[in-house]
């Protein structure tokens, strides 16, 4: 642990000293100014070829979990959590060219969130702008899935519905990303690249080759005013995974350590919280996710909603009875709203998108107050991973434009679906046939 403790210090501190040479040289060489909201952001008032800023996150969540032993066992322990720490340096260097080194911490450990370089220009005509970018990042992906990832901060929830969290995978990845906007109403996205989650059956085998992925999305918004927003977006991703181990023979039930092609979390977590429903141990060659995404905003209020559909090219195996034959289907979808008591709007973010938190008009802060319905579905052909609704109510109050307090109660209702006679499943849950939890999760979360 000293040792770990140590390496993570000398880290940290080159971080820094980097940061000081960067930042003394630059202001020198340029004669740039230094603006301070939160982070640290060092400029030129003439220029925008050169800069860099320095800014992270801190989300402290403390949950609760209610229910009977049946429900809870030994998987869902009240307690606090450190849920994300984000620290991230970015800039550009030159007329076109930008970066982001993000860096995560958990405990004793540190890993970059981010790491890329991004190529990207204005133009005048139908094609407004554009931006080539490799490195690693967040792929393309849904409005509810973006504001988790980076040092954004900005979604109604603590954590992204049930189905964006089962079926936004893989979240981080390397590769090569591009994108353009068209006529200040469409942006499209698309990349190419490898998964970075150290699944090593799924996705990563040291004995075979990193598995190949690709995502795309095209949002289409023609209205996006101060106050009133019109948003439509659809979202596709393709995974190939490995099914055969590292000593070349095929996968089976003993054989595979990382079982979970999709699994899904409560929307709200303590320092040790387990999945509720999950696919279990599937063969599989590859699978592709389809989004469809709507978004709204009229004034303080708003609404968003998604639907997910997730097929899997499965490997047959005969042993699995006739269902192990057939491509399983899985599907989930959540709709959510917002409205501001205190009279704001919520940002839109075009190039992202997205909506981002509001910006307080006085003193006493902004308060918003949101609901959600989420659902997603684990049961097909022999899958038997369960199901589970979520009802949702919270409130936000942000501070100011960097500190955030939330509040969120869910009711969770899981049925983990019963082996029908006579059919074989992949694996066969043993947890009650239906469980159900009252969760309660406080944030303080700061962005700067």
């Amino acid at each position: 642990m000293k040792k770990r403790t140590t390496k993570l210090k000398y880290l940290g501190l080159t971080f820094a000293g980097l940061s000081a040479v960067l930042s003394s040289s630059t202001i020198a060489a340029h004669n740039m100014q230094v603006e301070s909201k939160g982070g640290l952001k060092v400029f030129s008032p003439s220029e925008d070829d050169h800069w860099f800023g320095i800014g992270g996150r801190l989300n402290f969540d403390e949950t609760q979990f209610a229910g009977g032993y049946q429900d809870k066992k030994q998987d869902f322990p009240s307690g606090g959590n450190i849920r994300r720490v984000f620290l991230k340096l970015v800039g550009g260097v030159g007329d076109y060219l930008s970066y982001n080194l993000t860096m995560r911490f958990n405990g004793t450990q540190a890993r970059f969130e981010d790491a890329w370089l991004n190529a990207g220009s204005e133009y005048t005509g139908p094609i407004n702008a554009a931006n080539l970018r490799f490195g690693q990042f967040t792929p393309p992906t849904t409005i509810d899935d973006w504001g988790n990832y980076g040092t954004l901060n900005d979604t109604m929830f603590l954590e992204s519905a049930l189905a964006t969290t089962a079926f936004s995978t893989p979240t981080k990845v390397y590769g090569i990303w591009a994108d353009a906007s068209a006529l200040d109403m469409f942006m499209l996205s698309a990349a190419a690249y490898q998964p970075r989650q150290a699944n090593v059956d799924n996705y990563g085998n040291p004995a075979r080759s990193d598995r190949l992925g690709g995502s795309a999305r095209l949002t289409f918004s023609p209205v996006h005013t101060d106050s009133t927003v019109y948003h439509v977006g659809v979202v596709g991703r393709y995974q190939s995974l490995n099914n055969h181990d590292m000593n070349g023979n095929p996968l089976t039930a003993s054989n595979t350590r990382e079982p979970n092609v999709f699994s899904t979390r409560p929307e709200a977590r303590a320092r040790n919280t387990s999945s509720l429903v999950d696919t279990g141990f599937i063969r599989a060659r590859s699978y592709n996710v389809v989004a469809g995404e709507a978004l709204a905003m009229w004034g303080p209020a708003t609404l968003e909603g998604e639907y997910f559909q997730a097929d899997v090219q499965r490997v047959p195996n005969i042993n699995d009875g006739p269902l192990g034959k057939d491509n399983p289907r899985f599907h989930g979808w959540h709709v959510q709203g917002g409205y501001l008591l205190t009279g704001e709007s919520r940002r839109y973010d075009f190039a992202t998108g997205t909506l981002r938190n509001p910006l307080p008009a006085n003193k006493l802060g902004a308060w918003e107050i949101v609901a959600r319905f989420s659902f997603v579905n684990l049961v097909d052909k022999n899958v038997y991973g369960g199901s589970e609704h979520n009802t949702s109510f919270g409130v936000n109050w942000f501070i100011n434009d960097n500190v955030r307090i939330g509040a969120n109660y869910i009711r969770a209702s899981i049925h983990n679906t019963g082996v029908p006679a006579g059919r074989a499943p992949v694996v066969q849950s043993t947890e009650p046939a239906k469980r159900q939890l009252d969760i309660v999760g406080l944030r303080f979360a700061v962005a700067f």
